[in-house]
């Protein structure tokens, strides 16, 4: 038996065949069970931070990186314990096949071990993200951009570590070697910055959270997002829209979400028939609708305004004090019937299929 173990194929002994089937075996069963156990381990440093919550999150956040990793450290241990020629020929060049695995394995593993700093990075966001839903002055999106900004810093690191440790360069005199390059990509990258400082002004300043209505003059609606290059903006359509974070900065945004009250304006076109008895008894009972609505500010204002080629109009001006739009568009909807009902009362009539007709939604903060 002892024999037959150590006969060779491949330059190797069955015996070292059989080693590396047990620790490829062993590899499977730290995979599928020592990756949870060790996950539950970290969470251990974590659990005074977290306050003993979300465990479950965090196991499944680290359990992937982890099953890789110790799939990396078993097949690092059997191409150790098997033997191999140690050079090999490509195109009639000679290069040492050693070298090429070992750089390989190790890119796995910084690569891994970055991975697993990346998910840790994603529970500590999360759980900042769940503590700050509850604190008015911390927007939460901050806490997703930190998160991110996070991310992308260890990316790079672990780049510059795969660099010198794995190809022996030393990272700053790559950044020097790219030369006119490096210059090209620093223009071309010109945008992408001017955006990322356009995020950290809207992080640092606040003109608007997710979940307020914007208005700019070129869109209006929800925010869903602020991410490092755009924000996205969901509008009243129902699209979903990337506006560039260095656009919203520079052009004048109106927040509508942080209005105490609305303005409501719009002028009502009626026709030359109408008198000017008819047009004084509609003012004063709009007057009168707009002093007894407990929905609409006392500083409104009614008026004779305009007189026109092909109509007569009245300027119709109020606001409703209350910053829900749900509430601005249902005093809207109960006045609009009954300036209907009053023009109609008083014998006037609209003008029909007017293209002058003002009706325009303005807002503005008390």
């Amino acid at each position: 038996m002892r024999q037959e173990i150590s006969q060779f194929f491949c330059d190797n002994p069955i015996w070292v065949y059989i080693t590396a089937s047990i620790l490829l075996l062993l590899g499977l069963f730290l995979k599928r069970y020592g990756a949870k156990l060790l996950s539950a381990l970290l969470f251990t440093f974590f659990r005074k931070y977290s306050k003993n919550l979300h465990a479950k999150q965090f196991i499944v956040l680290i359990r992937k990186p982890a099953e890789h990793f110790f799939m990396g450290m078993v097949i690092i241990a059997i191409f150790n314990i098997l033997k191999y020629s140690e050079d090999l020929v490509l195109m009639n060049k000679e290069f040492e096949f050693s070298p090429y695995i070992i750089g390989l394995f190790k890119v796995y593993m910084i690569g891994t071990i970055a991975w697993s700093v990346m998910r840790v990075t994603d529970y500590i966001g999360y759980v900042f993200q769940t503590r700050t839903r509850s604190l008015k002055h911390i927007d939460p999106q901050m806490v997703l951009f930190i998160k991110d900004l996070g991310k992308i810093a260890i990316i790079l690191i672990s780049f510059f570590i795969i660099l010198r440790n794995v190809f022996h360069e030393d990272a700053a005199g790559v950044i020097a070697g790219l030369g006119i390059g490096g210059l090209a990509i620093a223009l071309a990258a010109q945008e992408t910055i001017a955006n990322l400082i356009g995020s950290i002004i809207i992080f640092s300043d606040k003109p608007f959270t997710v979940g307020d209505l914007v208005e700019t003059p070129e869109l209006k609606g929800v925010v869903e997002n602020v991410g490092f290059r755009s924000t996205r903006i969901r509008t009243m359509d129902k699209t979903l829209l990337s506006v560039p974070n260095k656009k919203l900065v520079d052009s004048a945004l109106n927040n509508l979400s942080r209005a105490e009250i609305r303005r409501v304006r719009f002028t009502l076109c009626l026709t030359y028939d109408s008198s000017a008895n008819q047009i004084k008894s509609i003012i004063n009972r709009i007057n009168q609708e707009l002093e007894s609505n407990d929905r609409i500010e006392k500083n409104y204002l009614v008026t004779f305004a305009e007189l026109q080629n092909n109509y007569l109009g009245i300027d119709v001006i109020y606001f409703a004090n209350s910053d829900d739009f749900e509430i601005l568009a249902a005093v809207k909807e109960e006045m609009n019937y009954k300036i209907i009902d009053i023009v109609h009362e008083s014998g006037a009539k609209f003008v029909a299929q007017n293209p002058s007709l003002v009706f325009a939604d303005n807002f503005k903060k008390k």
